[in-house]
């Protein structure tokens, strides 16, 4: 182990996973790995980048390499086939571990065949993308779509292991770079507003290697603090986590994932505070603030133009996040506390049909 890595448990929220966080992390935990039955699910696009993966794992028969062209579409239920067929034929033990080398979605896929599989073996993750270090590898939260609807099939499975490799930013397109620094604002918004103002978080942008691993390190802090008492996602704290993603869920489906998951989130954090303040929830200098925080962040907010929110309505009337009729919205009060309204689906499609149409102008 490197002397600069971090690494540090999860634990305070129920489940024991080992985070560790540094430079060329994915080879030396392999090494370490080495000699047990390992399931390797690989992003195409990450091993053509990465050619030093294929010349060093090991070639003694205790890694299978599964390749998969990660995305959207890949966790399906025909993906989630696939790779169940693919286990099968090797005659995939129990007692193995599961892994993957890619973004969310294809950790997605692989935690949720790893839970199912066989009644579940052990999983590892060694995330590749901004956003699914900061977030998705985090929480064991594993989902499939449905036809179009997001995370419409999934389970809580968390990995022993996330093992985060911070070359890989050096591999990232600066949409995929601004997925997850979507991610890190939001976590700003509802736990620690100083966060994007530091130094560090202005140095992400720019790939700096020592000022992201202290950004991430808090980021995923953040997030473990709402997953406490909650990690089955059934007592309410894990719920302030979905702070803009009905909004842009709705904005992805209906886009058919034209508008990345971290444009429609940050299109989704305006919105949701502006909700919040049509409602009477939060004063227009907080609102204020909090849409400063997104606007300053540098994300390219996505155009609304032409989108029809009455078909948004359709699927964020499919959102899990209701109870006994209403939608539950995280929102912020100010940067840095949180609370959920409970809005009816006519209060939620007044303030959509005007944001729509006024865009991020403020109103």
């Amino acid at each position: 182990m490197c002397s600069s890595d971090s690494v540090f448990s999860l634990s305070d929220y129920g489940i024991d996973t080992t985070v560790r966080i540094g430079s060329g992390t994915v080879m030396d935990e392999l090494e370490v790995l080495k000699g047990q039955k390992i399931y390797l699910a690989v992003s195409r696009r990450v091993f053509s980048l990465r050619s030093d993966l294929a010349e060093r794992l090991p070639r003694d028969g205790s890694i299978i390499i599964y390749l998969v062209d990660d995305g959207e579409s890949c966790k399906s239920l025909s993906g989630y086939g696939a790779m169940i067929g693919d286990l099968l034929l090797h005659d995939f033990p129990r007692g193995g571990i599961i892994a993957y080398i890619g973004g969310g979605t294809l950790g997605d896929l692989s935690g949720f065949v790893s839970s199912t599989y066989k009644r579940g073996t052990g999983f590892a993750a060694f995330p590749t993308t901004l956003l699914s270090m900061v977030d998705s590898s985090i929480g064991g939260k594993n989902a499939l779509d449905y036809d179009s609807l997001k995370n419409a099939v999934g389970t809580i499975w968390n990995p022993s292991r996330v093992v985060i490799d911070l070359d890989f930013l050096d591999t990232l397109p600066r949409d995929e770079l601004y997925n997850g620094i979507s991610e890190i604002v939001k976590y700003s918004i509802l736990a620690d507003p100083d966060l994007i103002s530091s130094a560090g978080f202005r140095k992400l942008a720019q790939r700096d290697v020592s000022a992201s691993a202290d950004i991430i390190e808090r980021s995923i802090h953040i997030k473990s603090m709402f997953l406490k008492g909650d990690v089955d996602d059934r007592k309410g704290g894990r719920i302030f986590l979905n702070f803009g993603h009905t909004f842009g869920h709705a904005l992805e489906a209906v886009t058919h994932n034209a508008i990345s998951h971290g444009r429609s989130v940050a299109a989704g954090m305006i919105f949701e505070t502006q909700l919040a303040f049509d409602l009477g929830l939060c004063s227009e200098t907080n609102k204020n603030k909090v849409v400063s925080m997104v606007v300053s962040s540098g994300i390219d907010l996505p155009g609304l133009h032409g989108i029809d929110p009455s078909l948004m309505m359709k699927y964020v009337l499919n959102d899990k996040k209701s109870k006994e009729g209403k939608l539950i919205i995280p929102f912020a009060v100010r940067p840095g506390k949180v609370d959920l309204a409970m809005v009816s689906p006519l209060e939620f499609e007044k303030s959509l049909m005007e944001f729509m149409v006024s865009g991020y102008e403020q109103r």
